[in-house]
């Protein structure tokens, strides 16, 4: 294991633990937006995670959902989204995690998500496979649509939403199951452990991906994303089977 999984990895749990202890009080809302929310936990999880890998690696650049940043050119870039399926954690609904990734340029050289509430750390690393707990993971065999079960996401806007509904509707009618949970990295985790089939969602963003899609493609699978521009994606996943169809 390399030192930058081995610290993602702290800084993915202790954030982990952070949301945990903080499920026990008051959740305090910082803003509330047309199909999301804006909690104290998300910029306090960010603050925590930068601090540890600033100290471990100050060369290093950052890019983070609440504090922004560009990825760098010239060294590594951490990738960090400290609390994704905020909405879920608002509403103490048990489906969130972290993300962690660090990056050389667009190549993801190691990736963590970690779901506190289940205590499952989903970890990879180019080249050496990907890991639930310490265990490796592997996409499913499921072959055909009809036999497929797959995650979608929504994402805020209007475009978004009604493309997504579009697919739901053409989709609904010939796989297994539809699931929608609000947590990408989560979601493309599970496609990672064969859980999931597949996963699609319109205008995600990298901080949601960049971790999630470096497990998917070492646990055997395939991720198509189209850049939209500003760190925003068009994000197609799955075992490297169904969407074949």
């Amino acid at each position: 294991m390399s030192e930058y999984l081995e610290v993602a990895i702290h800084a993915a749990r202790l954030a982990g633990q952070r949301q945990r202890e903080g499920l026990s009080r008051p959740i305090e809302v910082r803003e509330v937006v047309h199909h999301d929310v804006k909690l104290a936990m998300d910029v306090e999880c960010e603050e925590l995670i930068r601090g540890i890998l600033r100290d471990a690696f100050p060369a290093h650049a950052q890019l983070g959902e609440e504090e922004g940043g560009e990825i760098a050119t010239d060294t590594l870039t951490w990738i960090i989204d400290p609390l994704d399926g905020t909405v879920n954690y608002s509403r103490r609904f048990p489906y969130f995690c972290t993300s962690i990734a660090v990056v050389q340029g667009e190549e993801a050289l190691a990736g963590v998500v970690y779901a506190p509430m289940t205590d499952e750390l989903f970890t990879a690393e180019r080249g050496g496979g990907a890991f639930r707990n310490g265990v490796p993971i592997h996409v499913s065999d499921v072959a055909t649509l009809t036999g497929a079960n797959i995650s979608m996401g929504f994402a805020k806007s209007l475009e978004n939403i009604t493309h997504m509904l579009a697919h739901m509707r053409d989709l609904a009618h010939v796989v297994n199951k539809i699931r929608i949970m609000g947590a990408a990295a989560l979601d493309l985790s599970y496609v990672a452990a064969g859980c999931l089939d597949g996963f699609m969602e319109r205008g995600l963003r990298t901080w949601d991906i960049a971790a999630g899609a470096l497990i998917v493609r070492e646990a055997g699978g395939r991720v198509d994303a189209e850049p939209l521009g500003n760190h925003a994606w068009n994000v197609r996943a799955d075992n490297g089977r169904i969407w074949g169809e």
